[in-house]
């Protein structure tokens, strides 16, 4: 049985239109997905670059104690009178003394 035009058109519009209908959807997905991804790497990302911040903070900090405490220990060593105990007070932050 042989399909007249009008029907082989119609049938040709109708899987035209569900062709372009599924490429339409899979693009939406993709692209969904797509968007979803880049902002969990986002996330992440900025996640890793705090934690990098905070290691880098606690390690100056430990850097500044061991500084401080290499100079106190000079400053310990030196004679205490004149400018050692002057920057030795200064280092360790302690009040000054009374001459």
């Amino acid at each position: 049985m042989a399909l007249s035009s009008s029907e082989t058109s119609k049938w040709l519009t109708l899987s035209i239109t569900l062709t372009l209908a599924t490429i339409s959807a899979s693009a939406a997905v993709y692209f969904w997905t797509k968007r979803r991804q880049d902002d969990s790497n986002q996330k992440l990302i900025n996640d890793l670059q705090k934690s990098l911040n905070e290691s880098l903070k606690k390690c100056s900090a430990e850097r500044q104690g061991r500084i401080r405490a290499q100079q106190i220990d000079t400053c310990r060593r030196a004679p205490t009178t004149g400018r050692y105990l002057i920057e030795y007070e200064k280092i360790a932050r302690l009040p000054p003394r009374e001459v």
